[in-house]
């Protein structure tokens, strides 16, 4: 039996849990980028969603109340709209362009995040 893959799977999810214990967010990244090394991406994909919905569910109570749903409505749409679409095109993509594409994404976004200036990407509190 290969005892890497799982190995690294295990560690990526550690390290997606140290990253959402010190800043708040980042399981399903963390997974995702170990997941996508030794996974298919169908499979990482279902990873992520797991590790998504698994670090969330002592803030359902306060997003629950706190939300406004009729603002989230368009995002919710496009989920639903989105996820069947997407999960049918899984199967077709290329996994090196797929890991490409993740890291690609991710980079940019660290790079976004790091360079925006101090309070720019602070939450607006509610009206």
């Amino acid at each position: 039996m290969d005892w890497l893959s799982p190995g690294l799977v295990l560690a990526g999810a550690r390290i997606g849990g140290l990253n959402r214990g010190l800043t708040g967010s980042g399981p399903a990244h963390g997974a995702s980028l170990d997941g996508l090394q030794v996974l298919e991406p169908a499979v990482a994909a279902q990873l992520v969603s797991v590790a998504s919905i698994a670090g969330h569910p002592s803030a359902l109570p306060t997003l629950w109340r706190d939300s406004d749903w009729r603002e989230l409505g368009p995002m919710l749409v496009g989920g639903l709209v989105g996820v069947p679409i997407g999960l049918c095109l899984l199967p077709l993509i290329k996994v090196e362009l797929f890991k490409m594409a993740v890291g690609i994404i991710l980079i940019c976004y660290c790079a976004f995040y790091v360079s925006a200036p101090p309070g720019h990407l602070q939450a607006s509190p509610p009206q």
